[in-house]
């Protein structure tokens, strides 16, 4: 519990610092942009912390490359 407190604390503390520029300057798509991987960041860093097996991506690339060449 008390890393989860600690991954929400520090995301908060980066968010704040990151994100309010962005917003005072109005640059709406570098905003959007950087909410979008910070939210994913975030949702993977507190499933890790719970212990959730996070599948490896490149095993997906890699079975997609492999059915495209071997056709």
């Amino acid at each position: 519990m008390f890393i989860i407190v600690m991954i929400l604390f520090i995301y908060l503390i980066i968010g704040v610092i990151e994100i309010t520029p962005l917003y005072k300057n109005k640059e709406k798509r570098k905003l959007v942009l950087y909410s979008i991987f910070f939210s994913i960041a975030f949702v993977i860093s507190l499933l890790l912390s719970m212990g959730v097996k996070i599948p490896n991506p490149t095993d997906g690339f890699k079975f997609i490359v492999e059915s495209i060449i071997q056709k």
